[in-house]
């Protein structure tokens, strides 16, 4: 397998072989990673670096040479496509979650978890208040 259709395999499995998306996430223009997967074109060094720094999931050996699987850790978090989380917050392409995409889902956890303890807290001073009640008047 040639470099070129490693790439398109990239493009397939983070964006859903949609070129737009891959080339947002390149930030190039499409044309450009269009041209990427063409079988005529030479990679440079500078396109494949970017790749891996933008996919850090990627392995490196295999991009470069082909040589093992196209993950570094070819772990998939998990099956999400029938979540009813899948909206704005969550990114992939239904099946797999990328680094970034996870990292994002960590924040918005942490804002979550912020939240339901702003929520137990106003439980606990509503608590408070209804004991208060409760006592004086009896």
């Amino acid at each position: 397998m040639e470099t070129n259709e490693r790439i398109k395999k990239i493009r397939e499995y983070f964006c859903n072989d949609n070129n737009v998306k891959f080339a947002e996430i390149m930030e190039e223009n499409p044309n450009t990673t269009s041209n990427w997967v063409n079988e005529n074109r030479k990679i440079g060094k500078t396109v494949l670096d970017k790749i891996l720094d933008r996919f850090s999931d990627v392995n490196p050996t295999w991009l470069l040479i082909g040589e093992g699987e196209m993950l570094k850790n070819n772990q998939q978090i998990g099956n999400i496509s029938n979540s009813t989380a899948i909206g704005n917050n969550v990114n992939g392409n239904g099946n797999h979650i990328t680094h970034n995409n996870f990292s994002e889902m960590i924040e918005l956890q942490k804002g979550y978890q912020d939240l339901l303890r702003k929520k137990d807290d106003h439980i606990g001073e509503l608590l408070l208040i209804v004991k208060n009640l409760t006592n004086n008047g009896k």
